[in-house]
């Protein structure tokens, strides 16, 4: 028996095309569980806390990290990392 073919292709979105930052410029810190930003940014699962508590896993078994927009409009690197979006966004 073959091993089966998707009908879709998948697309690796880490690789840009555009000249902005990758996903690789980024470094991970697993103890922490936080990426830091080639402009040294923090950027992480939660930046509040709810009142019913949220996971951090979505129904595609994704963890999206975020940097503060605070900290992203006053970047320098903000025109090579994001510059059509409010904040960078990094999905694991």
């Amino acid at each position: 028996m073959s091993p089966i073919e998707p009908n879709i292709p998948l697309f690796d979105h880490s690789k840009r095309r555009d000249g902005t930052f990758e996903s690789a410029d980024f470094t991970f810190y697993k103890e922490c569980d936080r990426y830091i930003c080639p402009g040294c940014a923090i950027l992480k699962p939660k930046h509040r806390n709810f009142a019913t508590p949220r996971p951090d896993v979505d129904a595609d078994g994704f963890i999206l990290y975020r940097a503060s927009k605070l900290e992203c409009d006053v970047c320098a690197l903000k025109p090579k990392c994001c510059p059509v979006t409010p904040m960078r966004k990094i999905m694991r």
